[in-house]
């Protein structure tokens, strides 16, 4: 009971805190990062 709470609590923190940032950053970042490497 103690293993099945844990690994849930981590990836839906994980995924929610990385989905957010992935969909914002790439609008401001993407346009940023490409600019600056090419």
């Amino acid at each position: 009971m103690h293993f099945k709470n844990l690994p849930q609590r981590p990836r839906i923190v994980s995924r929610g805190c990385r989905q957010t940032p992935l969909s914002r950053m790439p609008g401001i970042i993407a346009p940023g990062l490409r600019s600056g490497d090419l």
